[in-house]
C-alpha cells in the first residue's frame, strides 16, 4: 500500500491524506516488502522493493504535489538476477547523479550486488548498465541491511550486516 502524510512546517502535526480517493492506495499486489524510494523528476518517483518467492523490482509513479493524487508510469521492472525468493533482498537504492541510480541488494546465493542503471524523467523507462559483486563477496557471505549514501556525483558508500553478523 501507499499512504501520504501532510507535515506542519513545525512539524507539530502529522496528518494522513487519501489518495486516489483512498486513506490508502493498493500498488502492488505481490509480497511487497522493504522499499526505498527515489525522487527521479520534480513529480516522478521510483520505488525498489522485494517480492518475496519472485526477487527485486522497481515501480515508478507519478505523484501530485499534495499527494492525493498517484498514478503509477512503469510497473515491476526486475533488477536482481533472479525471481528466486530471497534475489534483491536488503535493497538499498539511491540516485548518484541526474541519469544515473544504484541499487546494492543481496542476490540468491547470499552474495552482495551493486547494480547501476537509467531511468528515464517520465519514469516509463529504466536501462541496465552494469553489475558488480562486491569485493570479496563470495557464495553464502551475505550482504544484508544494506545502506547506500551517496558521496558525490561518481562515488558512493555502503554500510551493510556481513556473515559474521557484524558490520563489515
Amino acid at each position: 500500500y501507499l499512504a501520504a502524510f501532510n507535515i506542519s512546517a513545525d512539524g507539530e502535526t502529522l496528518s494522513e491524506i487519501n489518495i486516489n480517493n483512498s486513506s490508502r492506495w493498493r500498488f502492488e499486489s505481490g509480497d511487497y516488502n522493504q522499499g526505498n524510494w527515489v525522487q527521479v523528476d520534480t513529480n516522478t518517483f521510483a520505488l525498489a522493493f522485494h517480492d518475496y518467492g519472485n526477487g527485486g523490482y522497481i515501480s515508478t509513479f507519478d505523484i501530485s504535489a499534495d499527494g492525493t493524487t498517484v498514478s503509477e508510469r512503469k510497473d515491476r521492472w526486475r533488477f536482481s538476477s533472479s525471481t528466486s525468493t530471497w534475489d534483491g533482498l536488503y535493497n538499498s537504492f539511491v540516485k548518484l547523479s541526474a541519469t544515473i541510480y544504484v541499487i546494492a541488494y543481496q542476490d540468491a546465493s547470499n552474495r552482495g550486488v551493486i547494480t547501476t542503471f537509467t531511468i528515464s524523467n517520465d519514469g516509463t523507462t529504466i536501462t541496465s548498465k552494469d553489475t558488480e559483486f562486491l569485493e570479496g563477496s563470495g557464495t553464502n557471505s551475505y550482504m544484508t541491511y544494506n545502506s547506500l549514501v551517496k558521496v558525490d556525483d561518481n562515488t558512493l558508500a555502503v554500510a551493510y550486516g556481513g556473515a559474521s553478523g557484524g558490520a563489515e
